[in-house]
Order: structure tokens, then sequence, then C-alpha cells
């Protein structure tokens, strides 16, 4: 099954796509079964093969996959969100790379031409230098391959796009609980304060 994905960008100047990211965090049983089921027809077989690898992929020796698309025009366009941006030699795309990729959802409403491009990619890289937080997003990118054999378990929102927004509503709900507790708390600790210096008073 496949359960591991190379995420790439296209490079209009070389006509080629070009490996950014491996992403396979978060995947359920259910969730891999429908994408394997969604892009078998659109993949060949080249068991990690470098001799085999098509025209229009760059990719290093250490991430030839076990299976590569057709067409990468016709593949699938899925967002991905990561911690930040990183630099890895191994991957083609300037050397620009994700730490702890996630698919956040696929885009239908993309295509290859309108997906996230090197050049584009570059000018996103430059950017995150000057900016702090932590939770930046690179859109579009272009599933080049899927590597067998591993299970990480839990994305379902690849699926339903209204399971995505129902779980992004259940962890805001979430992150609240601990700030009311903590308000709790804080009332709490005020009122017994209050009674120890009334018994103070008093004695």
């Amino acid at each position: 099954m496949m359960s591991v994905f190379l995420m790439g960008v296209y490079d209009e100047d070389t006509k080629s796509y070009r490996t950014v990211t491996k992403c396979g965090n978060g995947h359920t049983d259910d969730a891999l079964e429908a994408i394997n089921k969604k892009l078998k027809d659109q993949m060949i077989r080249i068991d990690r093969d470098y001799d085999r690898l098509p025209k229009w992929l760059h990719c290093s020796r250490s991430l030839v996959p076990d299976f590569v698309v057709k067409d990468p025009q016709a593949a699938p366009i899925w967002e991905i969100t990561g911690a930040e941006f990183s630099k890895s030699e191994n991957h083609s795309a300037g050397g620009i790379s994700i730490r702890f990729p996630r698919v956040t959802r696929i885009r239908k409403d993309k295509d290859w031409k309108t997906a996230t491009n090197l050049a584009e990619l570059k000018n996103l890289y430059e950017c995150s230098k000057t900016k702090t937080d932590l939770d930046r997003s690179v859109e579009d990118e272009t599933p080049l391959y899927a590597k067998e054999g591993m299970d990480h378990g839990n994305v379902e929102e690849l699926i339903d796009d209204e399971k995505m927004e129902d779980l992004s509503k259940k962890k805001a709900e979430a992150s609240d609980v601990p700030s009311k507790n903590s308000s709790k708390r804080k009332h709490g600790e005020e009122e017994a304060f209050k009674n120890q210096q009334r018994w103070k008073r008093k004695n």
C-alpha cells in the first residue's frame, strides 16, 4: 500500500518537476485506502530504479520511489503545511524542503498550471526568513510518487473537506479548555488568598 508521498513543484525554466518533501504523517487506514484507490490507475511501478525515472522528474538517488505518476499534469494538487522551511540537499527544488510536513487538503480548485511553482516556492522561502510564525503553509504541491510499506495513521480530511472543517473546529474548542481551566484555577487561588487574609485578621 502506498503511504508516503513525495511532493514536488513545477520548474517552468526546465519544464520539469523538482522534489520538495516527503509526506506520510497522520494517515488512517481508511484514508490510505481511499487515496490508493484514487491514485491506483495514475501510477507506474519503477521499484526504486534510478534509470527508470521519467525525464520530467529531477530526483536524487536517495529518493527514488517505488511508484511514479504517469502524468504529473493530471495528478491531484495537495496543500502541504509544515512547521517551517528547511534546507535539504536531497531535494532538487533548490534544496528547499519542509519540516514536519502534513497534507492539509486536496485543492480541487487548482491544477498543475495554477499550483505553486518553483519560482514561487523560492519567494516563499525567502519571505519566511523575515517572519516569526511557525505554521507556514506551502500550498498546491503535486504528489510525484508513493513509497510502500509505511503506515502513519490519520488524514481523513483528504476524503472530505467538511470533515477537515469539523476537525479544525474541534481543535479550536479543545484549545480553549486549558485557558478556561487556568482562569478557574486563578480565581480559586485568589479566593483562597482572600480567605487566608481574613483568617489572619481575625486571629
